[in-house]
């Protein structure tokens, strides 16, 4: 992907001196919510730092004339005609703006292209969806123009980041994720006037949406049918606009099914915060979404949600703790889950106090304009975006949250010798008795993953005790010294090359909290940066049921472990797998010859012996492939690891201690040096 070329650009080399002006083009400016994520830019940038311009080509509305009235400029590109692509090209050559960011999706090139002929140093470009208009998933040919102007892409979600990566053909590394923010309301007294159109009592579910195919409506109003027979007191209320007349085919259908003195349809509303005020509980029934507002909306008033589970539902709508997912075009299960809701206030008030939480932590308009600042900006300054952890006498400080203690972490790992603290090391012991989890972190010398995993867990969004097991072997007796150390409730094992998101030990601590007291380990995915799937990688323990089960030094101690609880009656959980959205961290990534190496041999040892890996099967050829393309020695040594494993026979009935010499990777280091200046390839 290449910027278009201006006599412009050598300007954005210079220090921060001037305002930048950015274009935020839409081609329609009809209330929806890419254009309101364009309205909230234009109002929200900093005014001393941008100087913002909307730009539109096709549908002027209400969005346009609030800008206006606010005295935002709104200037006309008419980019679709012939004669009007001219006349876009001098109107952008006259704004001499620095950079043109299209919201534009679904159309053409044209107004990347008349930004490119009109020297506009930057261009960038927006994902909004997962492709639900095209079911081939088949690049067109003006995206791929597009892509070759664009200097970066900018998605809403993880999920539409890898969409476009899969379908365009773009490197991921080129696509900027940031995530929809929303306007956080306070706290209000009183009874919404919009509340006061039901009867007292009256519990009242609630969709804001256009009324497109992709939000269908319908499977909602069957569901809704299904509840009304466990719940007389409920109430439907849906608003948005009026899309190619689907809203008076929903009509029908609301009469068809009786529901005419229990659901709302209504048009798109000027105060929709009174709305969402006025809610018990918010649902979306869609079948496609790239990162829905109303569902962040929803959850930053308080409210519970019910989503299905498609698209980028799942990076807002954490499954059991802000709400509930289900699968799409279901309205038995979609009935299911707003009546368990309905029915337990309770838990729904949790998770609507949850939802805020993460809300206003993550969705909140404040860390979208800041998102889209710090991206802007670093097209102007060379200056890095992120600050280093500050050391002091060897070690890091971990501020995990503003008003709590810092807890101390080693940051620098000696080669040989292990960490600069004894395996004794203990957080602060206020710290432990004011928290339910501590964090195990496992390690064994790989000094870069493990400041990468003390960092994360800097950033996670509660603080826990951290508990370093410092090069521990084999594995079992690590594990061990995690149930011998602990004294809370719960404990998390991480190993050094997990980088944890941060709401990973929030997630995990509520989701054991809310299971039953026979439930010993909740295990979640991560997501493999190597092999490009989620894997099974980060657990939380009950101790004092986990303690009764000690270790042993077996091929796999725990899967081991796990049989031993199971046949004593108590329950494993493991969360069920999906895509990067889905996943509570990161794993790997960054592997030398000699790690890579083990890690495939040890995986394809323990399939060879125990069969329970039929992922792997396929590897040792795409390992192959992998290297041939690459010439990369780590690659090399991912496909000589696999062929270890497989060819290398029965391994002991043993776990691995890493420390031990690896002979099988000192041998063909003879033959394929992984250091082309070692000794062995200057022999």
């Amino acid at each position: 992907m290449t910027h278009g070329s201006g006599t412009r650009l050598a300007s954005l080399s210079s220090p921060v001196s001037k305002r930048m002006r950015v274009i935020l083009f839409t081609p329609i400016l009809e209330v929806g919510g890419v254009e309101r994520n364009v309205e909230r830019l234009a109002h929200g940038l900093h005014p001393d730092r941008f100087e913002p311009i909307v730009a539109w080509s096709d549908v002027w509305g209400p969005i346009g004339d609030r800008l206006q009235d606010a005295g935002v400029q709104v200037v006309h590109l008419p980019v679709r005609s012939k004669s009007g692509y001219r006349k876009a090209v001098g109107a952008l050559q006259s704004l001499g703006a620095d950079i043109f960011h299209s919201f534009n999706y679904r159309r053409d090139a044209r107004d990347v292209s008349a930004a490119r002929e009109a020297g506009v140093p930057v261009i960038l470009t927006g994902r909004v969806n997962v492709r639900e208009w095209d079911p081939e998933l088949r690049a067109q040919d003006w995206e791929l123009e597009r892509n070759r102007e664009t200097k970066r892409i900018v998605a809403v979600g993880n999920v539409v980041a890898d969409v476009c990566a899969s379908v365009e053909g773009v490197s991921r590394d080129n696509i900027t994720v940031i995530h929809n923010g929303v306007e956080i309301p306070g706290a209000t007294n009183g009874t919404p006037a919009f509340r006061r159109n039901f009867p007292p009592g009256a519990l009242l579910i609630g969709f804001v949406a256009n009324y497109r195919p992709e939000k269908d409506h319908q499977t909602l109003l069957e569901a809704f049918r299904r509840v009304l027979d466990c719940s007389p007191g409920a109430y439907l209320v849906c608003c948005g606009l009026n899309v190619r007349g689907l809203k008076q085919r929903l009509e029908d259908m609301v009469r068809e099914l009786h529901l005419e003195e229990r659901v709302k349809l209504l048009d798109s509303q000027e105060s929709v915060s009174d709305v969402y005020r006025s809610l018990d509980l918010y649902v979306q029934s869609s079948t496609h979404e790239g990162f829905s507002n109303a569902i962040v909306e929803a959850m930053a008033h308080g409210l519970a949600v019910v989503a299905t589970s498609v698209g980028g539902n799942p990076e807002a709508v954490m499954d059991g703790v802000t709400g509930l997912l289900v699968p799409p075009k279901d309205p038995a299960r979609l009935a299911e889950a707003i009546l368990e809701l309905l029915g337990d206030p309770d838990r729904r008030h949790s998770f609507g106090r949850a939802g805020r939480e993460r809300a206003c932590r993550h969705f909140s308009l404040k860390a979208m304009l800041e998102g889209h600042a710090r991206l802007y900006e670093s097209f102007q300054s060379a200056q890095p975006l992120r600050r280093p952890l500050a050391a002091a006498n060897g070690k890091v400080v971990l501020p995990l949250r503003k008003d709590a203690p810092a807890i101390e972490a080693p940051c620098g790992i000696p080669s040989s010798t292990g960490l600069s603290v004894t395996p004794e090391y203990k957080p602060p012991a206020t710290r432990q008795t004011e928290a339910e989890t501590t964090i195990f972190v496992t390690t064994i010398g790989d000094q870069e993953h493990f400041c990468k995993c003390v960092e994360h867990l800097r950033s996670q969004s509660v603080a826990r005790p951290l508990d370093i097991i410092d090069h521990v072997g084999p594995m079992s007796a690590a594990l061990q010294q995690m149930i011998d150390r602990c004294n809370t409730p719960f404990y998390v094992q991480v190993d050094e090359d997990v980088a944890l998101f941060p709401e990973a030990i929030k997630m995990l601590e509520c989701l054991m909290k809310q299971s039953a007291p026979d439930v010993a380990m909740i295990c979640a995915y991560l997501w493999d940066c190597e092999t490009q799937q989620a894997i099974q990688g980060v657990k939380i323990y009950r101790h004092a049921i986990v303690k009764q089960f000690p270790y042993r030094d077996t091929l796999s101690c725990e899967i081991e472990q796990i049989a031993r609880m199971k046949a004593a009656g108590y329950t494993i959980k493991i969360l069920p797998p999906g895509d990067r959205s889905t996943c509570f961290g990161e794993h790997g990534g960054q592997y030398t010859p000699e790690t890579i190496f083990k890690r495939w041999q040890r995986h394809f040892q323990k399939h060879q012996q125990m069969g329970n890996m039929k992922w792997i099967e396929p590897w040792p050829e795409r390992l192959l492939e992998r290297y041939l393309e690459s010439r990369d020695s780590v690659h090399l040594y991912a496909f000589l690891g696999a062929v270890a494993g497989v060819t290398s026979g029965a391994p002991p009935d043993r776990e691995i201690d890493w420390k031990e010499t690896n002979r099988a990777f000192e041998s063909l280091q003879r033959y394929f040096p992984a250091d082309p200046n070692s000794d062995t390839a200057n022999k």
